[in-house]
């Protein structure tokens, strides 16, 4: 499991380029601040940055000529993380008070490719679920993350042919409900299409939050699953599995029949004590670490940083569900029993 290390000398890059990637400019030495939201879900992730105090022909410059944005975190003597890359969207600027400026750029992950990315293409028989994946990441223009669900749990090969015509999204949900025994989630992160098991999570050490790597404040358990607050962490990522001591956590119960109601249409029951009773986001198993005992293991399902390079706040932000870390990561997430 990782352990985060030194949190001081916090690092924050931004930069803005265009389309190509050949032109760009680095804002990293000026006063911003910013939300991220990144979900599992396959709505795209957002970021809104806020930068002071820019030239009229530096900020006129980005807003005509500069059309992605990225943003890394990271602390001295530590590996740097991309927290954020996307396309953007729009741009406000204005005056915060009567000394202090502003652009505030607007940003989605693979913002185009999920509102544009169109498919028009016939592939013969003999064709497997991974080809269709493959053929709508193309067309979102995305990469793929050979780390995630295989595309070879997708299913076997087609007997006919299939033409495709549509929203490659659309395709992508259609692939996504038949990978596996229970399906799967797809989103796109920093323009990367990720595919985790609805009841699995991503391979890879789980990282550690307690107070000495930077947990701020008693974790809760909610309906919403396990909400968590540490100092910022690019390590946190959709998917990826984080552990904290289960003792720690504040727990919040409902009966059964309560927790019918509260359930939507596809929505996974969470783990029960007894038939009758059951606990919110409760990790089925702990694990005991070297001066650890008692460690929960969750999926990170929602990741929110927010930070300002000049004030303090410099969060990262958690919701994540509960898995028993000794099964495979395609059989993990709890649900029910």
């Amino acid at each position: 499991m990782n352990a985060t290390g030194a949190q001081f000398g916090r690092i924050a890059n931004l930069i803005v380029a265009d389309a190509a990637l050949l032109r760009g400019r680095d804002l990293s030495q000026l006063r911003f601040r910013f939300e991220i939201r990144q979900t599992e879900v396959d709505t795209p992730n957002t970021m809104v940055v806020r930068v002071y105090n820019l030239t009229r022909q530096t900020a006129n410059e980005i807003k005509t000529q500069y059309t992605t944005i990225a943003l890394q975190v990271g602390y001295q003597g530590t590996t740097v993380e991309m927290v954020f890359s996307g396309d953007i969207k729009y741009f406000r600027d204005g005056k915060e008070n009567a000394v202090d400026s502003f652009l505030e750029i607007t940003a989605a992950d693979n913002d185009l490719g999920y509102n544009y990315g169109f498919l028009n293409v016939t592939l013969g028989p003999g064709l497997t679920p991974g080809q269709v994946v493959a053929a709508a990441s193309q067309a979102m223009g995305t990469g793929t993350d050979q780390n995630a669900v295989s595309l070879q749990s997708f299913g076997g090969a087609f007997p006919r042919g299939k033409v495709m015509f549509g929203l490659a999204r659309i395709y992508l949900d259609q692939a996504a409900a038949t990978a596996n025994a229970a399906g799967a989630r797809w989103s796109v992160q920093n323009g990367v299409l990720t595919f985790v098991s609805t009841t699995g999570y991503l391979p890879g050490e789980a990282v550690i939050l307690t107070p000495a790597t930077g947990l701020i404040g008693i974790p809760e358990a909610t309906i919403d699953g396990i909400e968590a607050r540490c100092l910022m962490n690019g390590k946190l990522k959709v998917g990826t599995q984080v552990a904290i001591q289960a003792a720690t956590i504040v727990q919040t119960s409902t009966t059964a029949a309560q927790q019918a109601a509260l359930l939507g249409p596809g929505m996974i029951p969470l783990p029960s004590r007894t038939n009758s009773f059951t606990t919110i986001a409760r990790a089925t198993s702990t694990v005991n670490l070297p001066g650890l005992p008692g460690v929960g293991v969750y999926r990170v399902a929602v990741v929110e940083h927010s930070g300002d390079t000049r004030e303090n706040e410099w969060y990262s932000d958690i919701t994540a569900l509960t898995i028993d870390p000794s099964a495979p990561p395609d059989a993990a997430v709890s649900n029910g029993g």
